[in-house]
């Protein structure tokens, strides 16, 4: 009897942990602004006016990424999903690091980013490559 009690509640936590909410990057089509959230956000109040336009670009994880023509930056599993940049068109997207401890700055375009190891130097907002000082 205290065995299955033991297993049922094993299998009642190992249920429970794959069940955890999954967060994801949501952005909005109409002003811009990205938010990290287990469900869809609220629509309300968008700073463009009336309802915010949430988009799903994939799943939060621990690789950054930006957009070489809007500069958006997010951590995200995959990829993210190309569809509704601000500048136009789809989302270039360019690899940039894998989140870590390290942080990086760019005397150039000024971004800062923290990372397992230094951060791809191509394709750098400012011009040319970035030029990355660890900190």
């Amino acid at each position: 009897m205290q065995n299955l009690l033991l297993l049922l509640l094993f299998l009642s936590f190992v249920g429970f942990a794959e069940s955890a909410p999954v967060k994801k990057n949501y952005f909005c089509t109409k002003c811009f602004i990205l938010i990290e959230k287990a469900g869809s956000p609220i629509g309300f109040n968008c700073r463009a006016g009336g309802h915010h336009s949430w988009f799903c670009l994939g799943e939060c994880g621990d690789k950054i990424y930006r957009c070489r023509k809007c500069s958006l930056l997010l951590k995200s599993k995959n990829s993210p999903m190309a569809f509704h940049c601000q500048s136009g068109g789809h989302h270039n997207w360019q690899f940039l690091a894998t989140f870590g401890e390290n942080t990086y700055h760019c005397s150039k375009c000024d971004l800062l980013i923290n990372s397992q190891e230094k951060p791809a130097v191509f394709y750098c907002p400012a011009g040319g490559h970035h030029n990355w000082k660890k900190y």
